[in-house]
């Protein structure tokens, strides 16, 4: 899951088709969208929360289907933008997931 939400990250900030793919791929195997902002909210939590809005503008560009002329494949955009459709920013923020924020290698 941590894979899908570092993907989900890379994609909010460059604009590489084989990246949406990768995240159509991830959530044909029955990965949460909504798990990955929240794991990603997660991790900025000690970033800060402003982050998140980068990725409220992709979920929006994936709900509004903008993504089809980029990457040319009606299924794929169907397949995010009906993700996104389950995204509830609501629940994203009230999410308990706690990670471990020891610095590799810290021995902590």
């Amino acid at each position: 899951m941590d894979l899908f939400a570092t993907k989900l990250w890379a994609s909010a900030g460059r604009s590489a088709p084989r990246d949406f793919f990768d995240l159509v791929e991830f959530i044909r195997r029955g990965y949460s969208l909504e798990k990955a902002f929240s794991i990603l909210l997660a991790i900025f939590k000690t970033i800060g929360k402003s982050h998140l809005l980068r990725l409220d503008s992709l979920r929006n560009d994936f709900l509004s289907g903008s993504a089809e002329s980029f990457l040319g494949d009606r299924e794929a955009c169907e397949i995010l933008r009906s993700a996104a459709e389950k995204v509830s920013l609501d629940r994203v923020f009230k999410s308990r997931i706690k990670i471990d924020t020891a610095p590799f290698g810290s021995g902590a």
